[in-house]
């Protein structure tokens, strides 16, 4: 027993262990999971290496060629499992929705899923599981809702996700009071609509109907935005009609706008060419929106400050306007 205990302090050994255990579990899912390496340090880290998981319809779910957690403790008697970092480069996730409702996931999640959950034991207190920070490294992320009949063209389409060149830092993970509440700094990421998020670092709160950014900054190749910025919806598929379903609230300082940007989330803005910078407050939906001590700036002298209600953008023809305007300039070379 001695001897075995020894062993597993070797990597060889934990790799052997762990390729066992990779080789039953896939049995037991009826798919294919496959690990190269393996090396645990006791109560400090873990590294997985080559680490694969295919879904049951034999398409790669997850590919991770390296995967590190270190820790900062684990206590099984006091069931503190507190996590200094996760890193994660290399790698690949794939979601998969059906039309059935089910998803590419469900199979691993209702095989460790025990059942209705067993009576509490009085005086033992459930596990505190935290995590100080998330790296990630170049990562590739799909999603695909295979119930969905959208299609977009040179827009970004939330039923049908492609994400290339992830990379980001998150900190202080919450998943206790919200779906996730984190300090992102440096995200960024590519699109297969062209999306380039070039990078984007804020206070962030994700639930099931709003999304707050504080401490905003988003860059792209032609905008920059702080510094608070919150939309609020019924579910996430109304980014898909983002004109009318998500209502925004924000506070521009110092910022840019280009309307090629702002057409990857409502593509009814597709032919307005428009770049402005902008201080202020707005509120609303895009085809009703307020604005209160809003200043923009167009071209090299259009300057206007003030108050406004616009009801019926994009389509600029349409749009009903009430301006209550405070300052307001401009040269013949604007107009």
């Amino acid at each position: 027993m001695v001897v075995a205990l020894f062993s597993l302090q070797f990597k060889p050994v934990q790799t052997y262990v762990a390729k066992k255990a990779a080789t039953y579990l896939s049995k037991e899912l009826k798919t294919k999971i496959s690990i190269s390496g393996l090396y645990i340090k006791p109560f400090k880290s873990v590294v997985i290496e080559g680490l694969i998981i295919h879904d049951q319809q034999n398409d790669t779910l997850l590919n991770t060629p390296r995967f590190i957690v270190d820790l900062n403790q684990l206590s099984l008697k006091q069931r503190i499992i507190d996590v200094n970092t996760v890193q994660i480069n290399n790698g690949s996730f794939y979601l998969k929705e059906y039309k059935d409702s089910t998803s590419n996931l469900d199979f691993i999640i209702n095989y460790f899923d025990s059942g209705a959950p067993e009576k509490k034991t009085p005086g033992k207190k459930p596990y505190k599981v935290t995590f100080d920070r998330v790296i990630l490294n170049n990562i590739a992320f799909k999603y695909k809702n295979f119930r969905s009949t959208v299609k977009t063209t040179g827009a970004v389409n939330f039923d049908d996700i492609n994400l290339t060149a992830l990379n980001g830092i998150f900190e202080g993970l919450n998943t206790t009071d919200h779906i996730i509440q984190t300090n992102i700094k440096n995200l960024t990421f590519r699109e297969k609509s062209g999306f380039y998020l070039k990078n984007l670092t804020a206070f962030t709160t994700i639930d099931s109907n709003a999304i707050e950014l504080k401490k905003l900054l988003i860059e792209t190749n032609q905008s920059r935005l702080t510094d608070y910025y919150q939309m609020k919806f019924k579910s996430f598929k109304d980014f898909n009609k983002y004109v009318t379903n998500v209502r925004m609230a924000a506070s521009f300082k110092n910022s840019h706008i280009a309307s090629r940007d702002i057409a990857y989330f409502a593509p009814e803005l597709l032919n307005m060419k428009l770049d402005l910078d902008i201080d202020g407050e707005i509120s609303g939906y895009v085809n009703n929106l307020r604005a209160k001590k809003l200043e923009i700036k167009a071209g090299r002298a259009t300057y206007i400050k003030g108050n406004y209600i616009l009801k019926g953008l994009p389509n600029l023809k349409e749009t009903f306007m009430d301006l209550k305007i405070e300052m307001a300039g401009t040269n013949k070379k604007d107009l």
